[in-house]
Parts: C-alpha cells; sequence; structure tokens
C-alpha cells in the first residue's frame, strides 16, 4: 500500500513539475503577431501624406504581422496606436526619414491605428503583412 502512494505522489508531482517548466518554457507573446507562421501581404497602397491633414495608414486589427512603409523625398511623423489626430512636430508621433523603408513588426508595435502627417506633401507607400 505505501509503495502505491509513493507511485501515486510521484507521478503527480511529476505532472505538476512537467506543467510548470512547460508554462516556463514557452513564451507568452503579448503582441499581436505569432511567431513562427508564414504571413503573405494583405494590403499594399500609395498614398500622399501632407500637413493638411493627418491620413490614416492602417486600420487598428486584432491579428497582424507586419507593417511597412516606404518613404521618398520627405520624412513622415507616424503615430501608432493613434485616437485622435496630431500635429506633426519634432516632440509627437515617430520620424520616419526621407528614402527609407521600414518594417515594423506587430510584435514591437502592435496592430492599432497608424496616423502619419508630414511637414510637406509627400508620396509614400505602405503595406501590411497577415497570416
Amino acid at each position: 500500500m505505501t509503495s502505491s502512494k509513493h507511485f501515486i505522489f510521484a507521478t503527480i508531482s511529476a505532472l505538476i513539475l512537467g506543467a510548470f517548466a512547460i508554462s516556463v518554457l514557452i513564451p507568452t507573446y503579448a503582441g499581436a503577431t505569432l511567431p513562427n507562421y508564414h504571413s503573405r501581404i494583405a494590403s499594399s497602397a500609395t498614398t500622399t501624406v501632407g500637413p493638411q491633414t493627418d491620413k490614416t495608414l492602417f486600420e487598428a486589427r486584432e491579428l497582424c504581422a507586419t507593417r511597412v512603409v516606404t518613404t521618398y523625398a520627405q520624412p513622415v511623423s507616424i503615430s501608432f496606436f493613434a485616437s485622435s489626430t496630431f500635429n506633426v512636430s519634432p516632440t509627437e508621433g515617430h520620424l520616419q526619414g526621407a528614402s527609407t523603408t521600414v518594417a515594423y513588426d506587430a510584435e514591437l508595435y502592435g496592430c492599432g491605428q497608424v496616423v502619419a502627417s508630414a511637414g510637406a506633401s509627400t508620396t509614400i507607400t505602405v503595406s501590411e503583412f497577415a497570416f
């Protein structure tokens, strides 16, 4: 009888230890991306951004992989998770330089609404990748 109690205790202990090890070893992703999944291009567009109005580049989504912004002649100011419009200034938004292509990974930047503005009217290309 005592050997069966030891066996049951050992089995339960092993299960608890295994569950704990799995919960520690498998990372939890707080971002809106899934690791090691293939993504595909979901949308791509060329648009004009200027100082007159803020331009919504990407709508909020529950799940996305990467968002890519390519600038040409002028830098643009980008706001992630924008809840209202904002004005271009050195202290507001993320400044993306002219003639650059930046991939904004959803694990770091999320899948919220992205709004942009520029000091002078300019053309940009935006692409979104999804699963």
